[in-house]
């Protein structure tokens, strides 16, 4: 299976986010070196985004830390950076992972969104579900405006830095 099949197909089998050992299992399976030492140190650094803590599904309660499922690509964007030569303090103050963060934030709109929809959906006649679903569709509007406002805005301060670096 070629490269970005395989990553497709992990990211399938993990739609709700993965666990630190599922992030770097991975990995491993796409033959890219990572540990979860690696993981966290990354996190701390802000190349990669914190966990969600989730509960622990059964009786015995607690909580995991869950990563997105975008942390794959995410981690082998970093990589990818290092190896060009930017250090990790530059990847971050250069705003180089931003499309990232965009991404990220744009499945999660989609998600309130969506679960907004079924949610207030739910047992309701046509008359007050009618209110509901125009306000949702204007904030499914609002969203895109605002996600695309920021990738011009990404854009146009990346290409900046870009050209910056490679004035020195």
């Amino acid at each position: 299976m070629e490269f970005e099949g395989a990553l497709l197909a992990a990211e399938r089998r993990h739609p709700k986010g993965m666990t630190s050992a599922q992030v770097v299992e991975s990995l491993a399976t796409l033959g890219v070196p990572f540990s979860e030492a690696s993981l966290r140190k990354w996190v701390q650094l802000s190349l990669l985004p914190k966990s969600d803590r989730v509960a622990n599904p059964g009786a015995q309660g607690g909580s995991r830390g869950v990563y997105p499922v975008s942390i794959l690509r995410r981690v082998l964007a970093v990589k990818r950076l290092l190896s060009e030569g930017w250090s990790s303090e530059s990847i971050v103050s250069h705003g180089l992972l931003f499309e990232h963060d965009l991404e990220d934030l744009e499945g999660r709109l989609e998600q309130v969104i969506s679960g907004m929809e079924r949610g207030f959906g739910a047992g309701r006649d046509a008359s007050t579900l009618e209110p509901v679903r125009r306000e949702l569709r204007e904030a499914r509007t609002h969203a895109a405006a605002l996600l695309g406002r920021l990738r011009a805005a990404r854009t146009a301060g990346t290409i900046r830095e870009v050209l910056a670096r490679d004035a020195v």
